[in-house]
């Protein structure tokens, strides 16, 4: 009798214990998640300052949640802060960053006044993956009319050469 009572209250201990951690884990992911959803509603509301709490709340709730990162990356490079590197670096670190994301790291050195480090990156980008409307925008941002077919040109020819099959 007694044993039975011990050994079914140790069981359930261990397996509280075991699994309290994941569901909680699940539980944060699912908050932030939809803490960030609301945040990009409050961005197109014009809400900035409440959409930059949600996304610091969702980032602390789950600071491993890629679309929190991904948030708070692009409004703090709205924000032209270097914050923006720090979850910028942090996509890359996990392995989540999408050109979109590096174009974004593009902007944000642009705007904190880094520009060998914006020129070197969209020169990287452009060999690797062509041009594009976006990455011809920041092309002529950074570098003007004038300049940007300087860069633009040699890094074309190369991905020219690189992927024949874009022809």
């Amino acid at each position: 009798g007694i044993s039975l009572v011990i050994v079914s209250t140790i069981t359930i201990i261990t397996a509280a214990w075991r699994y309290a951690k994941p569901i909680k884990d699940s539980y944060d992911d699912w908050h932030a998640v939809k803490l960030v959803k609301e945040a990009r509603l409050m961005l197109e509301g014009g809400q900035a300052m409440n959409a930059l709490q949600n996304a610091q709340e969702a980032y602390q709730i789950a600071p491993e949640n890629i679309d929190a990162i991904r948030l708070n990356a692009e409004i703090f490079t709205a924000a032209r802060m270097d914050q923006a590197l720090y979850f910028i670096e942090k996509l890359e670190k996990a392995g989540a960053a999408t050109d979109e994301d590096l174009q974004l790291k593009v902007r944000a050195y642009q705007s904190l006044n880094r520009p060998k480090e914006a020129s070197d990156l969209l020169e990287k980008l452009i060999n690797r993956s062509g041009t594009s409307a976006e990455l011809s925008r920041l092309a002529s941002t950074m570098w003007g009319a004038q300049e940007q077919n300087t860069h633009l040109l040699p890094a074309l020819k190369q991905y020219a050469k690189d992927h024949p099959e874009d022809r």
